[in-house]
């Protein structure tokens, strides 16, 4: 009797833990919207409602685009981006993923949801705490004495504290009334000018790859103009983070482009998360979306 007992209490846990999973597998989203644009539904049973970026898509369901676009992501990572209009069910459009999703590409729930502006105000308010350490100091990094040279400074659409990677970033700064010329200008930790660059416009495109880098890869830049006005300094430090662990999809489109963003602005990696917003937000501009992630985050660089 106690044999029996001991098996029968093993036997039960087991085939309630099977019925749950199979609950779970079986109620489990296989895809989320990332941007919709047009007349696009999801039918459910007998019912049809409208798509919205956010939303779950699971088994049994059957996507309808009457006209427009729809952006999906995979549980798996992989994206699809549907433009013809047609009932696609979600079944076929798994085996359409296939094996051939990157399961190494991974954005949370949470990110996701605060991109798409699905969180709860509470949770919301939480993940901008992180972003808000890069925003705390207006004018950026503060320096021990006021600039002396004849120079004022440019406000850059930047963080004050910055991370990127060893690649190409385009620099943009707000233009200054009757000021046709600036100079560029990075320093490291020492103070020491290890690049300079007079530009007759209000971008500039700087390699951190290729910067010379003596102990930690941490720079100060600013756009200097001819000025007498030293409260107008604005100092952004920017520092290279060569071993950020981001998988970004190598293929372009716009629904790939939205994700990597996301991933980007995960790590803090904002420059990065605009560029790949302002691609996808081009590409599709009836994306609501998309294009609310672009200007969402254009707003906290001081662009509009």
């Amino acid at each position: 009797m106690t044999t029996l007992k001991k098996n029968s209490t093993r036997i039960i846990p087991a085939i309630l833990l099977f019925f749950f999973s199979s609950l779970t597998l079986t109620n489990a989203y296989v895809f989320r919207v990332l941007g919709v644009s047009g007349k696009v539904k999801v039918m459910n049973g007998n019912s049809e409602t409208s798509l919205k970026a956010g939303n779950q898509l699971v088994s049994g369901q059957t996507l309808i685009i009457e006209s427009g676009y729809c952006g999906l992501l995979h549980t798996r990572g992989k994206t699809l981006e549907l433009k013809s209009p047609g009932k696609y069910s979600i079944e076929d459009l798994d085996k359409k993923v296939g094996s051939s999703a990157n399961v190494k590409v991974k954005v949370s729930d949470k990110y996701f949801d605060y991109i798409m502006g699905q969180l709860s105000k509470k949770d919301a308010e939480d993940v901008e705490k992180s972003v808000r350490k890069y925003m705390e100091v207006p004018g950026a990094v503060q320096r021990g004495s006021e600039s002396t040279d004849g120079f004022a400074y440019a406000k850059v659409h930047a963080f004050p504290k910055n991370e990127v990677l060893p690649s190409v970033y385009r620099l943009t700064w707000e233009p200054v009334q009757g000021i046709n010329s600036y100079t560029v200008k990075l320093t490291n930790r020492f103070d020491e000018i290890i690049f300079s660059k007079e530009v007759g416009a209000t971008s500039l495109d700087l390699d951190f790859g290729k910067i010379p880098a003596s102990g930690p890869d941490s720079y100060t830049l600013v756009v200097a103009y001819p000025g007498t006005d030293a409260s107008k300094n604005h100092e952004y430090e920017f520092k290279v983070n060569s071993s950020a662990m981001v998988e970004l999809l190598p293929d372009e489109g716009s629904a790939n482009w939205i994700l990597n963003g996301i991933m980007c602005e995960e790590k803090n990696l904002y420059l990065d998360a605009l560029k790949y917003y302002e691609l996808a937000a081009n590409a599709e501009p009836e994306v609501t979306s998309y294009q609310d992630a672009m200007k969402n985050l254009r707003l906290k660089f001081g662009r509009k």
